[in-house]
Parts: structure tokens; C-alpha cells; sequence
């Protein structure tokens, strides 16, 4: 009697609906994917449950907020602060917002308003405190209050009543 040949039994292939990963699993049932690890490997994203999607939720910044607080000269780490979020999270955000600009060059335009902002104020005050009118003085037109001392003559002692003096 001849042996009929073997039949090759199809090996089930699976692919995981959250990443994409194909494999062949050793037992009938997979329960995750070997890849990413989810349970959910064979339901798609859109039919999930919202509490199983991976991920923190996004963080809105305010524009006008961000804005106030360049003009106002505030530092990375102080807006950071102000906004709750961290240093990636903000630069993330600054490119996504500033069509791809850095923070740095954000932030030297947005801090021009500010010193405006502060000139125009300083200008007003120098009309009524002299101080205010002394500073500018001294910071934009170079004047100063400093008197010149010239010690470089010779020096003269007259009468000495030293000991052993001649």
C-alpha cells in the first residue's frame, strides 16, 4: 500500500490592528502582540474604548498667554512654569505654532513689544521723577556724574620732621 504525501497545515498569520506587526502564532489563540504588547491587537483604533488608547492627552497652550510672557521677558524655564508643561513640550509646541521657528527666534521677536512697551513707559516717568530722567541720562546719552582725578604729577613733602632728617 503506498503512503499518501503530507499535507502541509496553513499556518494562521496575524496582524495587530495598533501597529501593524504580522506574525505566525505558535498556539491556535494569541492573546497580545508580540510587538507592542496590546490586548487589543485585533480591534481596530476607531472601535477601541477611549480609556485604552496610549498617550497623554494634548496640552493646550494659549497663544496670547505665550505672547504676554516673551514680552514681559520672561525666561524658558519661567514660561515653562507659568504653563505647566516641560521644555520639549513647549519647543514641540512653538515649532507646530511658529510654522517650524525655534524658541529662541520666537522669543526675540515676540520680547520687542515688551521693550517697547517699557521705553514708552520709562519716557513718561522721566517727565515726573528725576530719577527715572537721571537714568536714561546716564544709559542713553552717556552722561555721567563722575568727577576726573588726575594723580599722575609729582608729589612734594614740605616739612618733614623726621628723625634723622637732614
Amino acid at each position: 500500500m503506498a503512503k499518501s504525501p503530507k499535507t502541509k497545515k496553513k499556518k494562521s498569520v496575524f496582524i495587530c490592528q495598533n501597529c501593524g506587526h504580522t506574525w505566525s502564532p505558535r498556539k491556535k489563540k494569541s492573546k497580545i502582540c508580540p510587538n507592542c504588547k496590546t490586548k487589543y491587537w485585533n480591534i481596530a483604533q476607531a472601535d477601541r474604548p477611549p480609556e485604552t488608547l496610549r498617550g497623554k492627552p494634548k496640552i493646550e497652550i494659549s497663544k496670547e498667554v505665550f505672547e504676554k510672557l516673551c514680552a514681559i521677558q520672561c525666561t524658558k524655564q519661567e514660561v515653562c512654569d507659568f504653563l505647566a508643561v516641560g521644555g520639549d513640550t513647549l519647543n514641540r509646541w512653538v515649532k507646530e505654532t511658529y510654522g517650524g521657528q525655534t524658541f529662541k527666534d520666537v522669543f526675540e521677536v515676540k520680547r520687542t513689544s515688551g521693550k517697547v512697551s517699557l521705553r514708552r513707559t520709562l519716557f513718561t516717568l522721566a517727565a515726573t521723577t528725576p530719577s527715572v530722567a537721571i537714568f536714561l541720562a546716564k544709559n542713553w546719552l552717556g552722561m555721567a556724574d563722575k568727577q576726573d582725578v588726575d594723580l599722575s604729577g609729582t608729589v612734594t613733602v614740605v616739612g618733614t620732621g623726621y628723625p634723622g632728617a637732614k
